[in-house]
């Protein structure tokens, strides 16, 4: 009951901060892997000449930017949780970036964790965003082995950001409601996490022997360009300069050397594996390989 009245006090108090403020957006994300609480707003109008912020939660190690500029802030505690307040020569159409470590959001039972997050809307907000990621290694519980809801509210949708889950909901709040919000999950199977740390591991494997496989390959082609006589890469070159494929007729046509040179010249590069000859015509089709491309 105490709590009850102490929030509608301080809902009459921020009662003439509602009526001259308004907040377009406000976006809070709530991390678990080290229980950071990120608020990003933007601003309207503020017809005050200072910003505050109250939380229904402790508050530590805070940090405000307002327009990406740190400022200092006071902070004063409160039972339920404290107030930033920050002053501000803004009025209008701007941004407040509020970090801080919190505590208390977690409830453990026998294993289970429940997450729950509660704020006391005090000023107009058009659009609120509130998303809470879950720490690595664990997910939500699966709702059909439980009577109460997994999230709630219920509307809430559930995605991934790598190997951690994220829930997001979008709210309509209005003038003196309060935010609820709430997850319950859980550690995965030790053999669940086993799995997936060996499918990572599999694959940066590859990914390295890839990586070494190609620089290999690219530093022979390399050395066997470099071997090509002057003539040889002067071919080469005027093939590359025709998207890697022309008649061997034009490549005579495009030299400085006769029918019969360019005709060894040819077969010089197919040996050594650069180029690859075909019939077309009355003439040949010699074509570059791909690794000799570039």
């Amino acid at each position: 009951m105490k709590r009850l009245i102490l929030i509608l006090g301080l809902l009459l108090f921020f009662a003439g901060l509602a009526s001259s403020t308004s907040i377009a957006e406000e976006n809070i994300t709530v991390d678990l892997q080290d229980n950071t609480v990120n608020a990003e707003m933007y601003f309207n109008d503020l017809t005050s000449d200072s910003f505050t912020y109250i939380t229904n939660h402790p508050v530590e190690n805070y940090n405000v930017e307002i327009e990406s500029e740190p400022v200092s802030c006071e902070f004063e505690r409160m039972a339920i949780g404290g107030e930033i307040k920050c002053p501000t020569e803004f009025q209008e159409n701007f941004t407040v970036d509020l970090t801080y470590k919190t505590s208390g959001l977690i409830n453990d039972q026998n294993g289970i964790k429940i997450f729950r997050y509660s704020q006391s809307v005090y000023r107009p907000i058009d659009d609120y965003n509130f998303k809470v990621v879950l720490p690595e290694g664990t997910g939500l519980l699966d709702q059909s082995n439980l009577s109460t809801p997994v999230i709630e509210p219920s509307d809430g949708e559930v995605g991934s950001e790598g190997r951690r889950i994220h829930v997001e909901w979008n709210e309509n709040p209005g003038i003196g409601s309060t935010q609820s919000f709430q997850a319950t999950y859980e550690g995965l199977e030790r053999d669940y996490q086993e799995i997936v740390g060996l499918i990572i591991g599999v694959l940066l494997l590859g990914g390295l022997f890839l990586i070494y496989r190609t620089r290999k390959s690219s530093k022979e082609s390399k050395e066997k360009v470099e071997s090509l006589t002057e003539h040889e890469q002067q071919v080469l070159d005027l093939i590359k300069e025709e998207n890697g494929s022309m008649l061997q007729k034009d490549i005579v046509d495009q030299s400085e050397y006769s029918k019969a040179k360019i005709s060894g010249v040819v077969s010089g590069l197919e040996e050594k594996g650069f180029v690859s000859k075909e019939k077309a015509g009355r003439s040949n089709k010699v074509k570059i390989r791909e690794e000799f491309l570039n």
